[in-house]
């Protein structure tokens, strides 16, 4: 994630997802002591996490995001973001005990009722796995655009 002319945006996009994975942690210990499942709000924690490693770039950079780094940071948090999703699901699968497998995560989400391992489901989610990333980095890339536009121009 380096940029020739540019800064690495890998530090940025560790910081969104530290910030994923803190509220990540919070939710889970929210699950474990009320036997609730937590709110789904993944759209809103990663607005939050994008807006956190942002705001360090413009306290630490202070210039605005070239478009290689717009493209690289937003990348970067879509990337995270889908294996953090895996992360989570391997996490439920091993939490309820299952095997990692396609049987072991319909056991774990669909409590073995075999949904997951229908066709149209399976195509389903996958579906929804490609939506979800091109809007993670869509949000990612408006969102760097939008707050580092305004910052000072360096002189080159």
């Amino acid at each position: 994630m380096e940029n020739i002319n540019g800064v690495s945006v890998f530090r940025f996009v560790m910081a969104a997802l530290a910030v994923k994975i803190f509220f990540a942690a919070g939710f889970a210990v929210y699950a474990y002591l009320t036997e609730n499942e937590p709110p789904s709000i993944s759209t809103s924690i990663t607005i939050v996490a994008v807006g956190v490693a942002l705001f360090w770039y413009s306290k630490v950079i202070n210039r605005p995001m070239q478009r290689k780094e717009i493209i690289l940071f937003a990348s970067g948090v879509a990337v995270s973001d889908v294996f953090f999703s895996f992360a989570w699901l391997i996490g439920v699968i091993w939490i309820s005990g299952q095997p990692l497998s396609l049987k072991g995560a319909d056991a774990a989400l669909f409590e073995g009722t075999g949904s997951l391992l229908q066709s149209d489901v399976l195509a389903g989610m996958l579906f929804v796995m490609v939506f979800a990333t091109i809007v993670t980095f869509a949000l990612s890339a408006l969102f760097a655009w939008l707050m580092t536009r305004k910052l000072p121009k360096k002189d080159k």
